[in-house]
């Protein structure tokens, strides 16, 4: 058992979980807006809830698995601190890519 815990990369495997969590989070209102016509107004609360899902999945996870890291002082610590990092960014980038694609195509968001 203690041989396992010692080549288990915690900071990396943090790392790998961030990264695809944001790009997740990217990837699930692409498909609603590219079918959308353009010029709607529309409201897209199950894609934001989808993103906001996966958000919070990716924080917990890699949050919890970076502060593993940093505790037993195994990995280089900047794979960590990038993990943590990354783990706050999905919604907002998430956000982002939304917004930019609603506004290329002249799609606006209903409140």
């Amino acid at each position: 058992m203690n041989e396992i815990r010692r080549k288990f990369p915690w900071a990396t495997t943090a790392l790998i979980i961030a990264i695809t969590g944001n790009i997740v989070a990217t990837l699930i209102p692409i498909p609603s807006l590219l079918q959308i016509p353009p010029g709607s107004r529309v409201r897209l609360m199950d894609d934001t809830a989808h993103m906001l899902f996966v958000s919070l999945a990716t924080l917990l996870l890699a949050w919890s698995l970076s502060f593993a890291s940093l505790r037993k002082k195994q990995q280089p610590r900047w794979i960590s601190f990038a993990a943590l990092f990354l783990a706050l960014t999905p919604f907002f980038v998430s956000g982002w890519v939304m917004n930019t694609l609603a506004s290329m195509r002249s799609i606006t968001f209903a409140p």
